[in-house]
C-alpha cells in the first residue's frame, strides 16, 4: 500500500490528541500528526475488508462479525459498524514519539445509534513511510521473539541470510535505547508494507496491560502509518 501525498498535506493533518480523563486531548506524551481516513476511498475499504477477513480467524465470536460485506452497498456501513474510523499518523520532525500506552479504552464507549457500548478489541498497525531512523515500536512486556526456526529436536534453527531479515523487523530494546528507555521487551522497526497486529482485550473485555506499547523517537526522517482499531461490542 503506498500513501496517498494528499493525505499529509494540511489542513488534513491536525496535532495528535489522545484520550484522558474522558476527553480528547493534546498531549506532550504524543508528539505526531493525524488524520481521520476516508472509508469511501478505495485503497482504505479495501485494506478494512482485508483486516476484518484476517482478524475473524482470532477475535471471539463477542467481537461482532467481522466477515466482509457482501454487496459494495453496505460496504461502507459495515466498516464503520466493524472499525470506526481508521486513523493516518504521520511523524515529520526530529523528536516525534508516542510514549507509553495503550489503545483500548478503560472504559466501553458507546455507539451514537442505540449507544452499544464497545472497546477496541484489537489493533493493526500498517506502515506506510519508513524514511526515518528511529521510530521503532517498543512492547515492554513482550520478549523479543528468537530469531531461528526449530529442528526435529525442538531447538532453533534459521539460515544466515533470514536471520539477518528478522533482525531488521524486530530486536530486543537495550538499557538506553531509544529515549533513555531501560530497556528489555521489543522493538520492531518501521518497513514499509508490513504491519503489526495485537488484540488489546482480555476474553472478559478488560485490558491486556501486556500490549501496552510505544511509538520511539524519530531521531530523522519521516514515518507515517494507518491505524486500525476492530470492535468489540458487549
Amino acid at each position: 500500500m503506498r500513501i496517498n501525498r494528499r493525505w499529509t498535506r494540511k489542513p488534513n493533518l491536525q496535532t495528535s490528541k489522545v484520550f484522558l480523563n474522558d476527553d480528547i486531548t493534546a498531549s506532550s506524551s504524543r508528539t505526531s500528526e493525524s488524520a481521520s481516513l476516508d472509508l469511501e476511498h478505495e485503497v482504505v475499504s479495501c485494506v478494512l475488508s482485508r483486516a476484518g477477513s484476517f482478524m475473524s480467524q482470532y477475535l471471539p465470536s463477542p467481537s461482532s462479525s467481522f466477515s466482509p460485506p457482501k454487496t459494495l452497498e453496505h460496504n461502507i456501513e459495515a466498516l464503520k459498524h466493524q472499525f470506526g474510523t481508521p486513523q493516518l499518523v504521520h511523524y515529520a520532525h526530529k523528536g516525534g514519539r508516542f510514549n507509553l500506552h495503550h489503545d483500548w479504552y478503560d472504559e466501553p464507549q458507546t455507539t451514537t445509534r442505540g449507544g452499544r457500548p464497545w472497546n477496541r478489541a484489537a489493533s493493526f498497525f500498517v506502515w506506510l513511510e519508513d524514511a526515518c531512523r528511529g521510530g521503532e515500536t517498543w512492547f515492554p512486556a513482550i520478549e523479543a521473539p528468537a530469531v531461528g526456526g526449530f529442528e526435529s529436536d525442538g531447538s532453533l534453527r534459521r539460515g544466515k541470510e533470514e536471520a539477518q531479515e528478522l533482525k531488521l523487523k524486530w530486536r530486543e530494546l537495550e538499557d538506553g535505547d531509544g529515549d533513555g528507555n531501560s530497556g528489555g521487551g521489543t522493538v520492531f522497526t518501521p518497513r514499509n508494507g508490513n504491519a503489526l497486529f495485537w488484540i488489546n482485550l482480555h476474553h472478559n473485555g478488560t485490558g491486556d496491560w501486556r500490549v501496552a506499547h510505544a511509538g520511539l523517537e524519530v531521531l530523522s526522517g519521516v514515518k507515517s502509518a494507518m491505524n486500525i482499531w476492530p470492535r468489540r461490542y458487549f
